[in-house]
């Protein structure tokens, strides 16, 4: 089995609960635009460190 480090957050009140409690562990957060006419925020790809 093949563990990720990348997890994606298409709501944005899960991706605020998950950066407050692995505020240390994540690496790098890209925010995603939504596309033109989608009712949508877009979403949020973090990664985190590797353990």
């Amino acid at each position: 089995m093949r563990t990720t480090n990348k997890r994606v957050f298409y709501e944005f009140n899960s991706f605020v609960n998950f950066l407050k409690r692995n505020k240390k562990s994540i690496q790098v957060v890209r925010i995603k635009p939504p596309k033109l006419g989608s009712k949508n925020f877009g979403s949020v790809e973090v990664k985190v460190k590797r353990l």
